[in-house]
């Protein structure tokens, strides 16, 4: 029986990735910040602080981080050190400890928060923020580690969505259900997205490849859609009009901003492509779910709640 430690595992991913990986057959311990997740066989509340808690274990999964409000709430220091610091001597401690493969979730975020075209794994490093900066530091660290008894495995998701998604995108399917009219009809610049489940199905891949995989890996769905499709999409799983008009660029920030969306809604205006073609070539890894069904899911999840 394979073994993975899963660190986040009560996270938004962590939760999907946990209960993938028990359904596979996996043994699953993981580290909790609070509650629990079904299927785990061990929890701990802390980072393994030595070796000998990742003896045995095939892949570490490290999905513990700061992100969203907490990412908004801390400082730089802070970032540097749970996002960069944390990783680092976990992955030290993977490589003593023996573990196959340590597989970690940075953001495409540290290429930029635009593109007008789709960002490979060749690009340069351009973080715009704090927690951008700390992602990227943290890739340069690790990269430096890297030896021949750990395979390390990078992997920059853009937005990920899906059942218990919080932070922007909950704020978009609340728009898209509102009765009111959004000012996004120009909102119309292709991104890239990820579905939980597309994220789940990759990370589990790379667990189980044969294949040594890319240190980086990009990865979407198939569809990149622009903020006015994926509206459309979240209205249509509703069963719901859907109301969009155009007004002048300053009006639709201002709007977004009283949404809650913050300096973030200047980004449901931009490009923001992703080429994962490496994933397809190095890994034989495609999308196994379709954007509009994931789409379906996560709207049926969120009246669901109300």
């Amino acid at each position: 029986m394979k073994r993975a430690y899963v660190t986040g595992a009560t996270g938004f991913i962590g939760r999907h990735l946990v209960n993938r990986l028990v359904e596979t057959g996996w043994h699953v311990e993981g580290v909790v910040r609070s509650g629990s997740v079904p299927g785990l066989a061990q929890t701990h509340t802390t980072l393994p602080s030595g070796v000998s808690a990742l003896r045995g274990f095939d892949t570490v999964f490290h999905l513990a981080g700061l992100a969203h409000n907490a990412a908004q709430g801390s400082n730089e220091a802070q970032l540097l050190s749970v996002n960069c610091d944390q990783t680092v001597s976990l992955f030290q401690a993977a490589q003593k400890a023996g573990v196959s493969r340590f597989i970690w979730l940075s953001s495409i975020k540290v290429l930029g928060d635009r593109s007008d075209h789709p960002l490979s794994t060749t690009d340069p490093l351009q973080p715009g923020d704090a927690y951008a900066r700390s992602k990227a530091q943290a890739e340069g660290q690790l990269t430096k580690r890297v030896g021949e008894s750990t395979q390390l495995c990078m992997v920059r998701p853009p937005l990920v969505y899906g059942v218990g998604v919080k932070a922007n995108f909950l704020r978009m399917i609340s728009m898209a259900l509102s009765p009111w009219p959004l000012p996004l009809k120009g909102a119309i610049e292709p991104r890239a997205w990820l579905s939980v489940n597309n994220l789940v199905h990759l990370l589990l891949h790379i667990a189980d490849s044969d294949l040594q995989p890319p240190t980086i890996v990009h990865a979407r769905d198939d569809e990149q859609s622009n903020v006015a499709q994926m509206l459309s999409l979240l209205a249509a799983a509703a069963g719901q009009p859907l109301r969009l008009w155009h007004v002048k660029p300053e009006l639709a920030l201002m709007v977004t901003k009283l949404l809650g969306f913050g300096s973030a809604g200047e980004r449901l205006f931009q490009p923001l492509q992703v080429d994962m073609q490496n994933c397809v070539d190095e890994l034989a890894w495609t999308p196994a779910y379709v954007q509009k069904n994931e789409i379906d899911k996560v709207v049926k999840w969120f009246q669901q709640q109300q």
